[in-house]
């Protein structure tokens, strides 16, 4: 369990890739009072990236070169995140998707009692902020990003006021794609 109270806690402006190979982010709390950046436990995730054997950029079959998801393959189970007066996009998994950025393959839920280790306790995933833009997994989408793979589970969302989703808060750019977010046994006030 990892209690975050301040943005430079929390992986900011994330441009690489990350695959969870299937792994869980267990427990992970995030507390913040205020902020003009997005909040998540990957406040920020921007820019396009590109396959390369050898150096080279590898073409798909398409024509096109081939995407590499920055964020692919992991569950954020039991996770919340509570952003206070923040506007600029809060979720569990991400703040911010932009610049083209691609997530693959995540998922958000609860920690049931299957699923906790020793010593663990059953908990619910949550996020809330009182301005809007929150999303169970995604917070904003922005700027020809790509969302494939996204399922939200046994989570709460809440925005005192704004936008609020089950999965994303809030898609600013008709540039971006979202593909077939699924959404079960999800409260999403606002």
């Amino acid at each position: 369990k990892y209690p975050a109270t301040s943005l430079s806690e929390l992986i900011s402006n994330f441009t690489g890739t990350y695959d969870g190979q299937g792994y869980s982010i267990k427990g992970f709390d995030v507390s913040i009072e205020s902020s003009e950046s997005p909040v998540g436990i990957f406040n920020k995730v921007s820019g396009v990236k590109y396959l390369t054997e050898n150096g080279e950029t590898v073409i798909g079959e398409d024509g096109n070169p081939v995407v590499i998801p920055n964020i692919q393959n992991v569950t954020f189970a039991g996770c919340s995140v509570s952003s206070g007066d923040t506007s600029a996009g809060t979720g569990i998994a991400i703040g911010e998707l932009a610049n083209g950025a691609t997530v693959s393959n995540i998922k958000v839920t609860d920690l049931d009692a299957e699923d906790v280790e020793e010593g663990e306790e059953p908990k619910p995933s949550s996020v809330a902020s009182n301005l809007g833009n929150v999303g169970g997994a995604i917070g904003t989408v922005t700027g020809a990003s790509t969302v494939k793979g996204v399922t939200v589970e046994d989570t709460t969302v809440t925005a005192e006021k704004g936008s609020a989703g089950g999965a994303i808060g809030t898609v600013i750019e008709d540039t971006a794609k979202v593909t077939s977010p699924v959404v079960k046994n999800t409260t999403v006030i606002s």
